[in-house]
């Protein structure tokens, strides 16, 4: 029978509602927080908190929190970025040398390690992010990938979150000639990331690296006017397309999620059905 013992490091958006399912499922867990203030409402989630701020304070090495079969790490490269460029990726092989021999680690990635491509955008499409915090996302996926032969580590690159407060419709409201018009969109719901990292974390041997996304991936176009008319805000308005726009527009390819997990059901593969 699974051990069924996970640390959820990184307790916001993502990861505290997944801790409410997990230990719905049955799950012992874990879960970390920057701040001393947000441990007694992790404590009444059921959770069982510890205080942890990267690169300064983290458990010590003999603290049981470092004996768990299971680890789940999400936590956004923003707040190191202040401390360095390698700040967050020194920071994740921090934490992958604590991680006891053999255990599972889940590390949330983002598809904007991919940068500008073409088409179907793979897993085994070459990186090239245009931004800060994608560049440091992929360095703290370089940094974690020699933990490989100790851990079993599965890398996740999530589309553009979408759930709770995080409307779509505000995203582009009320801005003129927004350029791409047929963009499409590599989006996900937080309903539908819960489920897939429940579903992965019922698996063995689950695939070094994952692209999650809605399967469906509407144009810009059509889809950021609809929805911010559906919050009452001043739809955008988009400039002519470039020549070959549409036709060389990219995509993330969830091909091998839906592989891995054939029988997932998804509560929302199309975007336009976000609520």
């Amino acid at each position: 029978m699974k051990n069924k013992q996970i640390a959820i490091m990184g307790c916001g958006w993502l990861g505290a509602p997944l801790a409410e399912k997990l230990l719905a499922e049955g799950w012992e867990v874990y879960g970390s927080s920057r701040s001393l203030a947000n441990l007694e409402g992790l404590q009444a989630l059921g959770l069982k908190p510890f205080r942890m701020e990267l690169p300064k304070t983290l458990p010590a090495a003999e603290d049981p929190i470092w004996q768990l079969p299971y680890y789940m790490v999400n936590m956004p490269p923003t707040p190191f970025m202040a401390l360095g460029p390698l700040a967050y990726a020194q920071s994740m092989a921090l934490l992958a040398e604590r991680i006891p021999v053999g255990a599972t680690l889940f590390f949330v990635s983002s598809t904007g390690v991919y940068g500008p491509q073409k088409g179907a955008v793979l897993e085994t499409n070459d990186c090239q992010p245009a931004h800060a915090r994608s560049q440091a996302v992929l360095a703290a996926e370089k940094a974690l990938a020699p933990y490989r032969a100790k851990l079993n580590l599965s890398i996740l690159r999530f589309a553009g979150l979408i759930g709770g407060q995080r409307k779509a419709g505000r995203f582009l409201a009320g801005k003129k000639e927004v350029p791409q018009p047929f963009r499409r969109l590599n989006l996900i719901h937080r309903s539908d990331c819960l489920g897939i990292l429940s579903a992965l974390l019922a698996k063995e041997n689950c695939p070094a690296l994952l692209n999650v996304a809605a399967p469906k991936h509407p144009f810009a176009q059509d889809f950021y006017p609809k929805r911010a008319k559906m919050l009452g805000l001043e739809p955008p308005s988009f400039l002519p397309p470039a020549s070959q726009e549409k036709e060389q527009a990219s995509y993330i390819s969830t091909a091998a999620l839906q592989a891995f997990l054939p029988d997932y059901i998804w509560q929302y593969p199309d975007p336009n059905d976000f609520p």
